[in-house]
């Protein structure tokens, strides 16, 4: 027998429990350690399935962040266009430097999503500081960074139950690849001078197998 290591896979670990599992059905001698392995596919079955979800969902939510941005970007051009009308398009104007010391377009190509909205907060608060700016429309760059921040956040909560989900798949495979291997022992021990039988009972990777 080929023992597996702490750097099988998932699928690797998984395959090797169902043939360990397959080829000791119906032998009644070995179905304490027929159990045991059972029991530790089950639970890496049933963290792997948590991951993924999470997974998904955190994948799902970072298009979201990419569409909430993409409408932050709109609304942030257009406030700039606003402002630089007010100014006569003199974009060297003090007013206009205190707003935009990045131009948005500059701003959303070199910034991290939280530099983006620092930057944002920036450019909304030194709008309201100056008076000649006052009728300059703001509501619809605030809603935007308001469902960008949102969508951001909630990604970062998938983020951390991502992370949760990692550990406890990491956790049941060791615990299912300790089964697997301790099976052997266990195995030889119930069928002594069998060494055929008891390596049959394990999962040998033929040439072409596509498994982690």
């Amino acid at each position: 027998m080929k023992k597996l290591n702490d750097e099988s896979g998932v699928a690797l670990t998984l395959i090797s429990a169902r043939v360990l599992k397959n080829r000791t059905q119906g032998r009644a001698d070995a179905k304490p350690v027929r159990d045991d392995v059972e029991v530790g596919e089950a639970l890496l079955n049933t963290e792997n399935s948590k991951l993924r979800g999470v997974l998904d969902q955190r994948i799902g939510q970072t298009n979201e962040v990419n569409f909430r941005q993409s409408e932050l970007a709109s609304a942030l051009r257009e406030l700039n266009l606003r402002v630089t009308l007010k100014v006569d398009r003199d974009l060297t104007d003090p007013r206009y430097r205190a707003v935009f010391v990045k131009t948005p377009n500059e701003a959303i190509r070199t910034m991290t999503n939280d530099e983006l909205s620092r930057y944002t907060h920036g450019v909304l608060a030194q709008l309201a500081a100056e008076p000649s700016f006052a009728s300059v429309p703001t509501a619809e760059v605030a809603d935007a960074l308001a469902n960008f921040d949102d969508a951001c956040a909630t990604r970062e909560t998938l983020y951390a139950q991502e992370s949760a989900a990692r550990g406890a798949v990491h956790s049941a495979r060791l615990s299912l690849i300790q089964i697997i291997n301790l099976a052997f022992p266990r195995l030889t021990v119930i069928y002594p001078k069998q060494k055929a039988l008891v390596e049959s009972f394990f999962y040998k990777p033929a040439k072409g197998d596509l498994v982690d």
